[in-house]
């Protein structure tokens, strides 16, 4: 008995067509280790695809190896890193199929699934959207059908239907050239592109059916986009903003769009107080009070406004009681974390040998106040200072300082490094090194636990200090016994594996993060616009560049906002270029990105880096950035999109696209809004943390 079709009713008779071309297409990022499985479900279809295309949107991981086994199945395309809908674009355009099937990289197909949508597609030529139920599956279990009572397929107004809330599950059939007509995916909506594009074709006239049986497998993963539930009510949001702008909406249409984009603006407030509360953000009486009187929301979210305002403290408590416990993934499932209650908490000893505290120092930091509360942190370096600066956001931490080795005679700190490590005994020591020659010998001393997992994280891949022929040696000696290498962008990932000599794609990525926090309202003093810059005073950041580019960025005034051994120096450079007065020296600040709010844009003219906190940071407080492009920078400057790059050392370069974004304040602000969505959907804290639980617990197993 074939399945049930869920579809509006034709305008007419129908004549069942042939059954139609399929394209496969999946839009790859750092999904290596699940690929291979969405890859063998296409490989078990009952009726075979036309083609398979991957598209990999810049993955650093080892995705060549992981699709290395279904090469004669596929077409494997590679572009640099833009975005989900940026790869699904080229992938469709380089497809030839009458529909093209979407795949997540994490998801699988039932047997029947293509030979289900394929007759639907024969059965129904006026339908140009097809999909089928699903089962969605969380911690290896199946918990339920994707639609339900709670979420339901549309069939009798789809058009008013679609304007509220996105009823089509994800993997769609979809008329290939209909799509590429339309403009296919809208590359500057990271998070619910598939139903802005939905929306599009269904205003355009399309219809949508549905196989009610389910016939995919969706993984709901604590790191998948739908499981990021703010940045998909921002996503939302933006989608219902960009739409109410269509001329084919009717009066009625608008009607429906603009209650719904007035709920989704009541659930991100709800949200935000949950945040507020989790962070102990000031206000959240005042925030919980406004829900509580405010006009539209639902009781549960009166209820809870009204008892944050009473008690904020108890709210605080159980929120967190709650996240420690379980997470919420698509179709608003709660699901129970992978670490049992009474399993024993996972031990990690986090270790830096820096001096002082810089961007390497805060990322970590970030870091161990943002790992799950059931991980046991225990934060060990060399310096007091440094120790207590990471260890602050997390007060249960336990902090030690053990002596800085000298040398490979240097017994006594040798010997203390390893006592430590033997009274704590961890499950994961997790190494952050300044440059790749730093921490070797806390490694070695780890390596050598049993029962110890080692994971290096390589915040800079260069270092002013040139390493010996033995530091070499036992740097890729070391490498090759380590549980995981880790840098924080790409191009660091590969300089590490050029300048140690290790295998390409050795080194994987984990992007550093930072908590999204608000900052200060703007407070201008200055009639004209202010350029920014947050770093410290070192020639590696490239500030002398930025003065000299300051001379031919009229009327702007330069925020300067850090310290060093080269402020001297700097000072004396303003002097002579006849820019000083237009210079101000904010010096060191214990939170620099309450400076951001000044800014009309933020300037990272850095000479190297790694992947650097202040421009993360300039993204969240939706500044646009004109960035150099050295390290791993454009893993998240997008060229002309959240900024623009420039070559290091090139004042001209940097004073041109300085000028263009000041010349121009719609394109300013458009980057600053990008550059905030990319930002929480890949470089926050928690989305690091994430990453990194998801390492310790796939290596500790």
């Amino acid at each position: 008995m074939s399945p049930k079709l869920l579809a509006p009713a034709p305008d007419g008779p129908v004549i069942p067509g042939e059954r139609p071309t399929i394209s496969v297409i999946i839009a790859a990022y750092e999904v290596a280790d699940v690929i291979g499985e969405a890859l063998q479900s296409i490989r078990n279809q009952t009726i075979q695809p036309d083609e398979v295309i991957v598209c990999d949107d810049g993955s650093t991981d080892d995705i060549v190896d992981a699709v290395r086994k279904y090469h004669d199945d596929i077409t494997f395309l590679r572009k640099p890193h833009g975005g989900e809908a940026s790869a699904k674009n080229m992938a469709t355009e380089a497809a030839s199929g009458d529909f093209v099937v979407i795949l997540d990289a994490d998801d699988v197909f039932m047997p029947t699934r293509l030979e289900a949508l394929a007759a639907a597609a024969a059965a129904r030529p006026d339908l140009d959207i097809l999909t089928t139920d699903a089962f969605l599956q969380a911690n290896g279990k199946i918990v339920r059908r994707c639609y339900d009572a709670g979420w339901t397929f549309e069939v009798a107004n789809q058009r008013r239907e679609l304007l509220r809330r996105n009823f089509v599950f994800g993997l769609v059939a979809v008329r290939r050239e209909l799509l590429l007509q339309s403009g296919g995916f809208d590359e500057d909506i990271l998070w619910t592109t598939d139903w802005e594009c939905w929306i599009r074709l269904v205003l355009g006239g399309s219809r949508i059916g549905c196989v009610d049986e389910p016939l995919a497998l969706y993984r709901v993963r604590e790191r998948s986009l739908s499981a990021q539930r703010d940045s998909m009510l921002r996503g939302k949001i933006a989608t219902l903003e960009k739409t109410r702008l269509d001329p084919r909406l009717d009066p009625g249409d608008q009607d429906v769009l603009e209650h719904a984009l007035a709920a989704y603006k009541r659930d991100l407030s709800v949200m935000g107080l949950e945040a507020g509360l989790r962070e102990s953000q000031p206000g959240v009486r005042r925030a919980g009070l406004a829900i509580a009187l405010g006009r539209g929301f639902g009781p549960v979210a009166r209820a809870r406004g009204t008892a944050t305002a009473l008690a904020p403290s108890l709210m605080r408590r159980r929120g967190r009681q709650r996240d420690q416990e379980t997470w919420v993934g698509a179709g608003g499932i709660r699901v129970d974390r992978t670490f049992e209650s009474n399993r024993r908490p996972l031990r990690v000893v986090v270790y830096t040998d820096s001096p002082q505290v810089g961007g390497a120092e805060r990322s970590l930091a970030n870091l161990v106040a943002a790992l799950a509360e059931d991980v046991d942190v225990t934060v060990l370096g060399t310096d007091q200072a440094v120790v207590q600066t990471i260890a602050a956001g997390r007060p249960q931490a336990l902090a030690i300082v053990v002596p800085f080795v000298r040398s490979r005679l240097d017994i006594r700190s040798l010997v203390a490094h390893a006592r430590v490590l033997a009274r704590v005994r961890p499950d994961i020591f997790h190494a952050n090194l300044i440059s790749p020659w730093a921490c070797q010998a806390a490694i070695y001393a780890a390596l050598l636990r049993r029962g110890t997992r080692v994971v290096a994280v390589e915040q800079l891949p260069t270092s002013p200090v040139v390493p010996t022929a033995m530091q070499r040696r036992l740097k890729r000696l070391a490498s090759r016994f380590l549980d995981a290498h880790v840098a924080v962008g790409t191009q660091s990932a590969r300089d590490v594996e050029r300048i140690v000599g290790l295998p390409e794609g050795s080194v994987r990525t984990i992007h550093n993060g930072v908590p999204d926090r608000p900052i200060p309202q703007r407070q201008r003093n200055a009639g004209g616009p202010i350029i920014g810059s947050v770093g410290r005073l070192e020639p590696q950041k490239g500030f002398d560049v930025l003065l000299r580019a300051l001379r031919v960025v009229p009327n702007a005034e330069l925020l300067l906002v850090g310290d060093g051994t080269e402020r001297g120096h700097l000072h004396e450079l303003a002097s002579d270029l006849g820019v000083a007065e237009r210079v101000t020296w904010a010096g060191w600040l214990s939170d620099p990105r309450a400076s951001l709010g000044e800014m009309d844009v933020f300037v990272l003219p850095s000479r190297f880096e790694g992947f650097p906190l202040a421009l993360v940071e300039a993204m969240l407080a939706e500044r646009p950035v004109v960035a150099t492009t050295t390290g791993s920078v454009e893993d998240a400057v997008i060229e002309a999109k959240t900024g623009f790059l420039v070559p290091p050392d090139d004042a001209e370069a940097l004073a041109e696209a300085i000028n263009q974004v000041l010349a121009d304040a719609n394109l300013g602000g458009q980057m600053g809004r990008r550059g905030r969505e990319l930002a929480l959907e890949r470089f926050t804290a928690r989305a690091t943390a994430a990453a990194f639980e998801e390492l310790y617990a796939d290596i500790n197993r």
